[in-house]
């Protein structure tokens, strides 16, 4: 006769933990006091992604102790440009995943941001970047704090040849998206054939508009002489869409990336641009 309670493998008993965790959120808390393991357990996930909105200083940077945030910490998602959040990317140095939803951040906000170094994904303007916009340089771009960047969404509508000369030069970059409406793209068409031209190993450009019916502007708007099948032209659903990695759900790095993948594969899209979100009744033309 069995003496004690059956138990599951730790392994996956773990694993239950962690997955109930992630796809309910709201039981997070009352998981913490199942066991110490489960606390150790599921602890990391209420860290790992951090949200400062408020314009009061967060809760959250006063009474948690300071070294949870250096451990835990990897995606940051600031709302604006108050104190507050220039110390959460200070508490945070092992951040890899950061929006920045404010134009012009405050001084001390470049500092911070040029101390990390893992970041591998970033959505800001450029003017979050650095203080002026002349220092958007190629030799800016070899800052150690951008040196595992991978993906890039510059909110801004326009290209210009200094930002152009920074992402380029970016070593690791491969995934660029560009907020540039229709009507400001055909002077700019040129310089971002001549982007991808010398970036051979971008996988992906990205132009987006916040709109269904602008994205299609954009892709009918392409010069008939492009041929780089990198390009696409789509739309976003919320801002911090350019820091979500697959596992997180759908964005629109995964449907120009299922984009792309499907006109290799069909050489009569050649010369579709316009990548439409899973569901939708239109298909690749």
């Amino acid at each position: 006769m069995a003496t004690e309670d059956p138990c599951l493998p730790p392994e996956l008993e773990r694993e239950i933990f962690e997955l109930t965790a992630q796809v309910h959120p709201e039981m997070r808390f009352a998981l913490l006091f199942v066991a110490q393991r489960a606390l150790t357990w599921i602890q990391p996930l209420l860290y790992r992604k951090l949200f400062i909105h408020s314009k009061q200083k967060h809760p959250d940077l006063t009474t948690t102790p300071p070294h949870f945030f250096e451990i835990y910490t990897r995606h940051l998602i600031l709302f604006s440009s108050q104190e507050a959040h220039v110390e959460a990317v200070r508490l945070c140095p092992n951040t890899t995943h950061l929006a920045i939803s404010d134009e012009t951040p405050l001084p001390q906000s470049y500092d911070v941001l040029l101390a990390l170094r893992h970041l591998k994904r970033l959505a800001c303007w450029s003017g979050a970047l650095a203080p002026s916009r002349d220092t958007l340089t190629r030799e800016f771009a070899a800052e150690r704090a951008f040196a595992c960047l991978t993906h890039l969404e510059i909110f801004d509508d326009v290209v210009r040849p200094l930002l152009t000369s920074f992402v380029v030069a970016l070593p690791s970059l491969t995934h660029l998206a560009l907020n540039v409406p229709s009507s400001n793209l055909t002077s700019s068409w040129s310089t971002l054939a001549d982007m991808l031209q010398e970036a051979t190993h971008w996988e992906v450009l990205v132009i987006l508009n916040q709109f269904r019916s602008g994205a299609r502007d954009v892709a009918d708007t392409v010069p008939t002489t492009w041929e780089d099948d990198r390009l696409v032209a789509t739309w976003y659903v919320h801002w911090t869409e350019g820091i979500m990695e697959r596992r997180e759900g759908l964005s629109y790095w995964v449907v120009a990336e299922g984009f792309i993948a499907r006109k290799r594969k069909n050489p009569k899209s050649a010369r579709s641009f316009y990548a439409v979100w899973p569901g939708s009744e239109e298909q690749l033309g």
